[in-house]
């Protein structure tokens, strides 16, 4: 049974990755839209001649929004560290979806590469 403090734990890395997860959405759109126009999940593939994901852009995973759009347009600003923190989050990320308990060191290792993304990704 967990503890009252690791109950807290896990409810403050859900919202955490909640917050991620939907600032990176947010950000790619708003990005590829100012870039490519209202028609960019489209546009911008052919552009670049590169495959378009195999699904709508609100159904692609975590991981997909990196390999299909921080990693292949020039208008993210795609780092080797944003590579790491964004790899550091994969697994915690799976952790806290899955409902396994997150230790003290892997919960402070999810804030500290949420904020590098959440303060670098803009």
């Amino acid at each position: 049974m967990l503890t009252s403090s690791e109950k807290n734990r896990m409810m403050q890395a859900y919202m955490l990755l909640y917050e991620v997860e939907n600032y990176v959405r947010l950000t790619i759109e708003q990005a590829m839209k100012a870039t490519y126009g209202t028609k960019w999940f489209t546009k911008a593939p052919k552009l670049y001649n590169m495959p378009s994901p195999p699904k709508s852009f609100l159904e692609l995973t975590f991981f997909q929004y990196e390999v299909y759009y921080l990693r292949s347009y020039p208008v993210f600003n795609f780092t080797s560290q944003l590579s790491h923190h964004l790899g550091m989050l994969y697994p915690l990320r799976n952790k806290v979806a899955h409902h396994r308990y997150l230790s003290l060191y892997e919960f402070n290792q999810l804030k500290k590469s949420s904020y590098y993304v959440l303060r670098e990704l803009v």
